[in-house]
């Protein structure tokens, strides 16, 4: 092989070496706090900006000025435009609901006030925020489906009301039972897939 065709080769090599290095290091990873109370920062750890190096946003830094999220309504429901980009990992935490409710359960506040707290923190003030619902397996598809959109438009309202958190930060969308975090088959696992997923995405 000639030294042109090696050169080439290698230089081919580098670049997809680059590309896989940084894809590994933006990989989005569902974070599974349902078994416990998340600290503030440990969300903030979760939710802020993967590109961005630790101390941008810290105590005594400017936050830099937040890019306006572009929400639109879609068929009746809030949702982000098509150019949704997950820019953090997923924080999963488990919000009491009554049952076959929206209606948060006051054991519930000591996670969204935390939640709250981190979402209106330096770091994480120019950022916005997806709220997703997920159910459990029991019901049908279409009960499951609105029963998880009210819940995350629930915890939507809880943070815009309690923390002045902006709408315009914050979607809801519902997602039913069709993306478990664990085996629907014990009430373990049941109670684990009851949960609300946030992620910092930018659009």
């Amino acid at each position: 092989m000639s030294n042109r065709k090696q050169n080439k080769h290698s230089w081919i090599a580098a670049l997809l070496l680059a590309a896989a290095a940084v894809g590994s290091a933006t990989a989005q990873e569902v974070k599974d706090l349902t078994s416990s109370d998340p600290t503030e920062e440990q969300l903030i750890e979760i939710l802020k900006p993967k590109d961005e190096p630790d101390g941008v946003r810290g105590i005594g830094v400017t936050a830099k000025p937040r890019a306006k999220c572009s929400l639109k309504q879609n068929g009746g429901t809030r949702g982000i435009g098509v150019s949704l980009k997950p820019i953090s990992d997923v924080a999963a935490i488990h919000i009491q609901f009554a049952f076959n409710s929206a209606e948060i359960q006051s054991e519930a506040s000591i996670a969204l006030d935390r939640l709250g707290k981190a979402l209106t923190s330096a770091t994480l003030a120019p950022s916005c925020f997806q709220i997703k619902g997920h159910t459990d397996s029991i019901g049908s598809d279409t009960y499951n489906d609105r029963l998880s959109q009210r819940r995350a438009e629930a915890v939507r309202h809880y943070l815009t009301t309690h923390f002045s958190v902006e709408p315009d930060r914050l979607d809801a969308i519902g997602l039913g039972k069709r993306q478990p975090l664990a085996d629907n088959a014990t009430d373990e696992g049941r109670s684990k897939n009851r949960r609300v997923e946030i992620v910092n995405v930018s659009s």
